[in-house]
């Protein structure tokens, strides 16, 4: 491992000898090299052809420097795991992915590939320099690079009105394409339908290839016909998880079979504005319709409600296939100690804290896991006199309901501790107190990274510092 790492440094300098010092702020095609002259290129190959390795082993010393995870992450986070730092955040790796390509022409052959796989889309002059890029590779003596893209996450702020046909050209040139992510428009609020022709587009050239679809956006929403019609050509889709629906009005005339569906993430639905009035308000046209055919979701195992149903039409239909639950506590009472035990055979259940308290059910037989999660993860100051009201006492109240319930194969409740909960650490008396109750039943009281919290120190109870303190 050590040689291994040796030779991953060994790289990088090569790709600041030979490529720029101080790459370019925004690569204008995604990071794509280009046809531009390859500095260094013979240098480079002689001092590579002194490590005596076969192009098989340099190609994955490369990608190591520079793949980005989550290119193949057809699944959501797991959130009973511990977090993993992102690739795409570490420090150097965008000046890597910039100055590899100059170093020679086999290693610009392999970044070629490599760098492809995952494209992160933030503007529409990146987009459609990509495109072109794309739309270069037709003649039989150039690799098609858009046969590598295996993930697409498009995060463009501003509307494509002028260009409506880019994203539909570069989904033709991704027939490999498997996780496809829409982050368009606005982070906030709702603003437009996603145009058909990117549907039909990632229905008729990737459908066979994709496994995840995701808006986790409200900026931008399909309408029901559109994605319906996209899921019937995506027999392989595992993931599907959206923010909202545009519209309802025309319905699709076949019942969606997805035999591989295992998961269906479904957000809180953003509160309308006046360009669109008529934004549905629930889930349950959507969740009504999956229940029609029970039969069509096969492999069904992890469902995430933000905003719950008042109609439970579809945990009577598919509860007894959900191993994994999440929904949020301010959404649920009273319906969730009538929809749990509707879930049999439930396994892990997350419920996303706020200052509402939640009820459960009187027991559940096959719940082993259970985590309190922040809505979002994004670090908040929260005044401390606040802290106490606002966020320590529902949580209290939430943690006292799942004591109360007769739970006999629970093994860990989980804690979060990122978001409005970040600050949970600051009390490591009320952690402890909490941590000594659950060891008493056997079960663990974890941190998000699966820490017991019965390794907290607490400075009032500590004897070192008591000693010291005289």
């Amino acid at each position: 491992m050590t040689i291994f790492k040796d030779v991953v440094e060994l790289l990088r300098a090569f790709g600041k000898a030979h490529g720029s010092a101080n790459p370019p702020a925004s690569l204008p095609i995604g990071e794509l090299s280009r046809s531009a002259p390859i500095r260094g290129s013979s240098e480079g190959e002689d001092v590579v052809s002194r490590i005596s390795l076969p192009p098989e082993i340099w190609r994955v010393i490369i990608a190591f420097a520079i793949r980005l995870n989550g290119r193949n992450a057809i699944r959501l986070d797991n959130p009973f795991l511990p977090i993993e730092s992102s690739s795409v955040d570490e420090p150097g790796m965008r000046q890597d992915r910039a100055t590899l390509p100059l170093v020679c022409r086999s290693w610009r052959a392999m970044t070629s590939q490599i760098i492809p796989e995952y494209l992160m889309i933030c503007s529409i002059p990146q987009l459609r320099a990509i495109v072109d890029k794309f739309e270069e590779c037709r003649d039989g003596s150039l690799l098609f690079q858009g046969e590598w893209v295996q993930r697409i996450d498009f995060q463009i702020p501003e509307p494509l009105t002028n260009s409506p046909d880019l994203i539909p050209r570069l989904l033709r040139r991704t027939p490999n394409l498997v996780i496809y992510v829409n982050k368009m428009g606005s982070d906030y609020r709702p603003e437009t339908q996603t145009p058909p022709a990117v549907l039909e587009a990632l229905a008729k050239y990737c459908g066979p290839s994709l496994r995840r679809i995701e808006w986790s956006y409200p900026g931008e929403a399909p309408a029901w016909y559109d994605l319906a019609n996209l899921c019937y050509h995506a027999p392989n889709l595992c993931t599907l998880r959206l923010t909202w629906i545009f519209s309802y009005q025309k319905s699709f005339p076949k019942p969606l079979e997805l035999p591989l569906l295992e998961t269906i993430s479904l957000g809180l639905i953003p509160d309308p504005v006046d360009s669109i009035v008529q934004l549905p308000r629930t889930w349950d046209p959507l969740l009504i319709n999956l229940a029609a055919h029970p039969e069509t979701l096969p492999a069904l195992n992890r469902v995430e409600l933000d905003l719950f149903p008042t109609d439970l039409t579809f945990f009577h239909a598919h509860g007894a296939k959900i191993r994994m639950f999440r929904t949020t506590n301010w959404t649920v009472p009273p319906m969730l100690p009538h929809a749990l035990p509707l879930l049999p055979n439930l396994e892990s259940l997350i419920l996303t804290q706020s200052t509402e308290y939640v009820t459960l059910p009187p027991a559940h037989p096959t719940l082993r896991r259970i985590c309190i999660a922040p809505l979002m993860e994004n670090d908040i100051e929260v005044p401390p006199r606040m802290f106490a009201t606002a966020v320590l006492v529902p949580l209290e109240s939430v943690l006292l309901s799942i004591d109360s319930t007769k739970l006999p194969r629970l093994e860990e409740v989980r804690l979060r501790n990122r978001g409005i909960l970040v600050h949970v650490l600051d009390e490591p008396a009320w952690l402890q107190k909490w941590a000594k109750r659950w060891q008493f039943r056997g079960v663990r009281f974890c941190d998000l990274q699966g820490r017991s919290f019965d390794e907290v120190a607490d400075p009032d109870n500590d004897s070192l510092l008591n000693a010291v303190r005289g």
